[in-house]
């Protein structure tokens, strides 16, 4: 999401801890203007599913962190 009016032509998965690309994606969905944001994007990375900790990153913005593994819910329900 952005304030700012932005096009999204490409986006790239990053390996948490080498800072190495594990995968680039050019396929980011564009869904408009939403509330105060001018530009909402979905990044689609579904089909990813190397075990590690990774970031997403879209020009200068990057997500914080985050696990990909069969087993990232197990026990969620414990504390939910």
């Amino acid at each position: 999401m952005s304030e700012e009016k932005i096009e999204i032509k490409e986006y790239a998965l990053i390996d948490a801890f080498t800072g190495k690309v594990a995968r680039t994606f050019a396929t980011p969905l564009a869904k408009g203007k939403n509330g105060k944001m001018e530009s909402t994007y979905r990044l689609d990375f579904s089909d990813f599913n190397q075990t590690g900790t990774y970031y997403l990153k879209a020009g200068t913005t990057q997500s914080p962190r985050f696990s990909i593994d069969p087993g990232v819910y197990n026990g969620t329900a414990d504390f939910c």
